[in-house]
């Protein structure tokens, strides 16, 4: 069994610009999430298979809008609107396996929604504020195992 655990956590993103880039060192939250969608129709077919879902890339990033073209702020800044594809690496590997499998899926940037710049007084010199994201999904996110 191989438990996913909140250490080793990577996340790819191909497409846009740079067209790949790993993420880990931007990111200190990154989830797949699905919701009820926002539907005035919901077809008989959609309810008794439970597919009416709306998911998303959401999570927390460090806000880094230096000279970094490869960070995460930067990269959302840059893209926005852009399909892209998220590959969620929960075990770090960036291989997946069938013992070790990713879970990926092609979402649209979107724009900053909320506080995304500057946060609150803190007397940690390690301190780093943070924004965070979600970005829509094009469908459920699919198991990589190779």
């Amino acid at each position: 069994m191989s438990a996913i655990g909140g250490r080793k956590v990577n996340v790819k993103i191909t497409g846009g610009t740079p067209a790949s880039l790993l993420f880990a060192g931007y990111l200190t939250n990154a989830r797949w999430n699905a919701a009820d969608a926002d539907s005035d129709t919901l077809t008989f077919q959609d309810a008794n298979s439970g597919s009416n879902k709306d998911w998303s890339f959401q999570g927390s990033a460090l806000q880094d809008d230096g000279a970094d073209n490869a960070a995460f702020f930067t990269f959302v800044e840059n893209n926005v609107g852009t399909d892209v594809y998220v590959t969620l690496m929960p075990q770090g590997n960036t291989t997946a396996s069938t013992t070790a499998p990713h879970r990926a899926q092609t979402c649209t940037v979107a724009e900053f929604d909320g506080d995304f710049f500057g946060g609150e007084a803190n007397k940690s010199q390690s301190f780093k504020n943070t924004f965070d994201y979600s970005w829509a999904a094009l469908a459920k996110p699919v198991k990589v195992t190779a």
